[in-house]
């Protein structure tokens, strides 16, 4: 008895299986990134069991059709990671409108290409990309046209060295001009430069110059032995001589 139901469930198994695995539709013939989309934009179907899994494949495939995979590979890195980025929803509403997003790219890039920014200073050419930034996932049309833009207004600009002020000088100017790094590296100079020119104007103010007066004025007793020392090492020994000669005509009167 046990022996008949066995073999009446092998044969119902045997017969049946070859049924349903046939009425699902190969992706095998696909690209990689066609398979990848149809698959992402049945993912919720799957969900509902196979028998919607399966409608909605075959519902994506007879939108498909004959169509084929536009090939990017002659495209730079960046242009083809800024076409692929702006087309990335399309691409979970199946590989039809996935292929529709990407002949639209390029046919707006057409025959354009990436403005070079190697010959750029690291922080010019990062100021920049970073400005661009929501223009690259736009397309890689809006992101050329964004460097262009950036690179015009830079014209020929070049960075300000900051490599003689202390670090935490140098530390608070970057700081202070973080914002506009973020608007163009035209801008971001602009900012530099009018840190330096504050800086500058601190360190020749008449205040400072009226302290370092007095304190080369000071007289030989009241000179502190740090002070003659940085005299030295500067190379302004001189002062001490000064300040002896100083003493001694206070002296002689």
């Amino acid at each position: 008895m046990h022996l008949k139901k066995f073999l009446i469930s092998f044969l119902l198994v045997w017969f049946i299986s070859p049924i349903f695995a046939a009425s699902t539709p190969s992706l095998d013939h696909l690209d990689y990134e066609l398979k990848s989309s149809i698959e992402i934009s049945c993912s919720y179907e799957r969900t509902q069991g196979a028998a919607q899994y399966i409608k909605c494949l075959k519902s994506e495939l007879s939108k498909l059709g004959n169509q084929k995979m536009p090939s990017l590979d002659h495209l730079d890195y960046e242009i083809k990671s800024s076409i692929e980025i702006s087309c990335s929803y399309e691409r979970t509403q199946g590989a039809a409108q996935y292929i529709k997003c990407l002949k639209s790219e390029l046919s707006k890039l057409g025959n354009q290409k990436m403005p070079s920014l190697d010959h750029l200073d690291y922080e010019i050419k990062s100021s920049i990309e970073i400005s661009c930034s929501y223009e690259r996932t736009q397309g890689a049309a809006q992101y050329i046209k964004c460097l262009k833009s950036e690179l015009s207004k830079l014209g020929n600009q070049k960075m300000p060295s900051l490599d003689h002020l202390d670090y935490e000088i140098k530390s608070s100017i970057e700081i202070s001009c973080s914002y506009e790094r973020t608007q163009g590296a035209a801008q971001y100079i602009k900012c530099l430069n009018n840190q330096l020119k504050e800086l500058n104007s601190i360190s020749d103010s008449p205040q400072n110059t009226k302290g370092s007066s007095q304190k080369a004025s000071l007289s030989y007793k009241d000179m502190k032995l740090t002070d003659a020392i940085n005299y030295i090492q500067n190379g302004e020994s001189h002062q001490i001589w000064l300040s002896l000669a100083s003493d001694g005509l206070d002296n002689a009167q």
